[in-house]
This record gives structure tokens, sequence and C-alpha cells, in this order.
């Protein structure tokens, strides 16, 4: 399954190239956050927004859909203390791509050339690869 960066919000919407995040927000400093890697991200941004457009569901449900539809066996743990965050992500469970429309998005998808990691050097550090 190709990286699917939904971590901290990114695709959701709520992102912006220009959004800017406060030193007590872990998202300072990770580095898909700097404001040159978001400038460059917003391709996948958009994408998203297009394809959660045309299934009729929320860029966060949409990726939680683009995951189910690519491996059905996935249990995603979305993280949030949000109730409100929850519930959009469970109108996620009942919608998939067919087969033919995850190969368009994956045609589209693997055009996107991502920058910047999801976890800053410390963390990725401490990853067991």
């Amino acid at each position: 399954m190709p990286y699917c960066p939904l971590g901290r919000a990114l695709l959701t919407g709520v992102i912006t190239k220009d959004s800017r995040f406060e030193k007590t927000d872990r998202r300072a400093t990770l580095p898909m956050f700097t404001p040159e890697a978001l400038e460059h991200n917003m391709e996948i941004v958009k994408l998203v927004k297009k394809w959660a457009r045309r299934k009729n569901v929320t860029p966060a449900q949409f990726v939680l859909v683009w995951m189910l539809s690519e491996k059905p066996w996935i249990a995603p743990i979305p993280g949030t203390t949000n109730t409100e965050h929850l519930d959009d992500f469970l109108g996620a469970a009942d919608v998939r791509m067919s087969t033919d429309e995850l190969k368009e998005f994956e045609k589209d998808y693997e055009k996107i050339y991502l920058v910047g990691h999801r976890a800053d050097p410390f963390t990725e550090s401490q990853i067991d690869k």
C-alpha cells in the first residue's frame, strides 16, 4: 500500500499551504509540516478533496475509504479526542472504491512526490525498520 500521510490532519482539508504551527504543536517539529513541504504536498490534498467530492464523503472519510478499499483487512485506528471527528470517521464505514476507481486514483497518486517525513529525526531513529 502506498505511503498515506493522513497523520496529524494533513489530508482532512483543514491544513493549507499557509498553515503554521505554534512551538507547542507537535507538527511544528515534523518535516512534512515545514512551509516548503506544505507548499509542495498540497497536490495530495487536492487529489483527496477531488475524490472526496466524487465519493460524497469528507476528505478524512475518503482517506479511510481509500485504505479500506485497497486492503479490506486493514483495521484503521484513527486517533482523535473529538467526538465529532470520530463520527466523521465512522461515515466511511459503508463506502468503498471500485477496482477501476482505485486504478484511476493510483494513476494520479503516482504522479505526486511527497516532501518531508512524518516523524522528526529522533522519532524516526526509534522506529524499528
